[in-house]
This record gives structure tokens, C-alpha cells and sequence, in this order.
């Protein structure tokens, strides 16, 4: 008995879903792990500029420098949006993919297990 083609090309998808996971899962940890450690460090850095602005609120504004202080807050913030915009597209990639592999290796099962092509038009296992 030959696979259908249709069979078997979903078949080769949720074989190349699988090898893509393989691939992709180490990687996306790898990143998410890196993306994490300049995160912890960039809000470590956006609180510490918010910390001594406000320890030195009357040296801050007697100089003037509300301003030049508020440019450096922000400046470590948009580094942290930045990251954690990445980190949230890396992670909405991954989960895409697993999703992928989900639902292909249930098109799979359902495509090679069943079939449609009786009299009267009802499922038929052959697995």
C-alpha cells in the first residue's frame, strides 16, 4: 500500500517541524537567557539613576538638572523596552512554532490514520 501524496508531504512537515524544534529550542533559551541578564542590568541601572536623582533632589534642582536627569532615566528605560520588546518577539516565534508542530503532527495522525473515500461517506480508520 503507497502513502497519498498529500500524506506524505504533511508527513515531511511534521518531520521538518520536528527537526526545526530541535534546532530552534536550545537557541531560544540561549537568547531569552542573555535577553534576561540585560534586562536584570538595565533596570538595575535605570534605578540607580532614579535613586540618586532623588537622594539628591536639592543638589538636582538647585543646579538645574531635572532635565539632563530624566534624559538618563530614559535613556536606560527605552535600552529596557528595547530588550524586552526582543524577548517578546523571540518567545511569540517560538511559541508560533511549537504551535505549528502541534497542529501539523495532528494533520499528520489525521490524514494517515483516516480516510474519507467509503460509500458512505464516513470515516474509515486504517492505522
Amino acid at each position: 500500500d503507497k502513502i497519498p501524496l498529500p500524506c506524505f508531504l504533511i508527513l515531511l512537515l511534521c518531520i521538518f517541524g520536528h527537526v526545526k524544534e530541535i534546532i530552534m529550542t536550545p537557541l531560544f533559551y540561549r537568547y531569552q537567557k542573555k535577553a534576561s541578564k540585560f534586562a536584570q542590568e538595565f533596570t538595575a541601572s535605570a534605578n540607580n539613576v532614579a535613586q540618586e536623582a532623588i537622594s539628591l533632589v536639592r543638589t538636582v534642582r538647585v543646579y538645574g538638572t531635572e532635565k539632563q536627569e530624566f534624559k538618563r532615566y530614559a535613556k536606560w528605560l527605552d535600552k529596557l523596552y528595547d530588550v524586552s520588546f526582543r524577548q517578546t518577539m523571540a518567545y511569540g516565534g517560538w511559541s508560533l512554532s511549537l504551535n505549528y508542530l502541534y497542529h501539523s503532527t495532528q494533520l499528520c495522525v489525521g490524514c494517515c490514520c483516516f480516510d474519507w473515500r467509503n460509500s458512505n461517506h464516513e470515516w474509515e480508520v486504517h492505522c
